[in-house]
């Protein structure tokens, strides 16, 4: 654990003020970073017993959700497969955190490929990225799903919904059960604004995740590749950007002092993989919710019996 404390300074007037925050964790998005960045903090601002991660207690998810259900007081919880399992309390903050498209999907191809190779002992049989991109349809191993879908009791039925449904679901979800947003590219920001939700003092120096060697790297990638990302998971920019959208409304209500600019020194050497202002457009586009509806054929929709498969393999879903 990092001695090492940075200050959390920031003035957020429009912060969620409830006593538990619950993270949702997107998977290959960066959420076991933020949570093991957040637990050496609550460690160093003596607050322990306060971090209940199912990160770092593994066992039985249902047993872990009761456990929350059941606490009272101050707590931050999370996990992933959480939006729709957990009841909606007045006295919770629902909060997320998303990653761009295209450094995600590339991550869950090569996490999904080692699980594969650990199971079988080789990966010749495994497809190739372009084969696993496009059978993925946009919905396996995407973001739309988290929110569109979730993981209460008609989670299976929900994700025989259009990817069109699933984008609508989940930008509603994003308005209105997201308490507040966190951002894989932006991640110094983000780990301060749940500091601050968490009523933390200091943060420690976040590490960046390595469980995940060999995968390509964005400015890797065949430029058809990513092509082929852009289109294929095209619901996931879009959510992408609506996320982004309501991060930066994070950033214009919030002010941060000098210690911000300090934590981003001392942590600039863990980004591996972000894209960022101008070489972003290569991969983002500018697609618009208002024109998404109109500019793509989404009038075959996977069938129930598809959408069952999917529920049986996509590892973003519990068994």
């Amino acid at each position: 654990m990092s001695t090492c404390t940075f200050p959390v300074e920031i003035d957020w007037p429009e912060a969620p003020r409830n006593r538990q925050i619950v993270f949702h964790g997107i998977n290959k998005s960066g959420s076991l970073a933020m949570a093991n960045v957040l637990k050496c903090s609550f460690e160093v601002c003596e607050a322990r017993r306060d971090f209940i991660s199912h990160y770092h207690l593994h066992g039985d998810l249902k047993d872990y959700i009761d456990r929350m259900e059941s606490t009272q007081g101050n707590g931050f919880f999370v996990a992933h497969y959480l939006y729709g399992a957990v009841k909606k309390a007045s006295d919770r903050t629902f909060v997320t955190q998303f990653r761009h498209p295209v450094p995600r999907l590339l991550s869950c191809y090569q996490w999904v490929k080692k699980k594969y190779e650990a199971r079988t002992g080789g990966s010749a049989d495994f497809p190739s990225l372009e084969t696993f991109i496009k059978k993925g349809k946009g919905k396996r191993h995407s973001q739309i799903i988290q929110l569109g879908a979730g993981y209460g009791p008609d989670a299976k039925l929900l994700l025989g919904l259009s990817n069109n449904e699933l984008l609508e679901r989940s930008l509603i979800a994003l308005e209105k059960d997201v308490g507040a947003v966190a951002i894989a590219e932006y991640f110094e920001e983000s780990i301060f604004f749940f500091a601050a939700l968490c009523d933390l003092p200091y943060v420690t120096p976040w590490v960046r995740d390595q469980r995940n060697p060999g995968r390509i790297l964005s400015h890797e990638a065949d430029p058809n590749v990513v092509a082929m990302i852009r289109d294929h998971y095209r619901w996931d920019f879009v959510l992408y950007e609506q996320a982004l959208k309501r991060f930066r409304k994070q950033i214009k209500g919030a002010t941060f002092g000098q210690s911000l600019d300090d934590y981003k020194a001392a942590c600039s050497g863990e980004y591996n993989d972000r894209i960022l202002g101008p070489k972003a457009e290569r991969f983002v586009g500018r697609v618009r919710p208002e024109r998404f509806q109109r500019d793509i054929d989404d009038s075959n929709p996977p069938s129930s019996g598809e959408a069952d498969v999917l529920a049986q393999s996509d590892p973003q879903r519990p068994s």
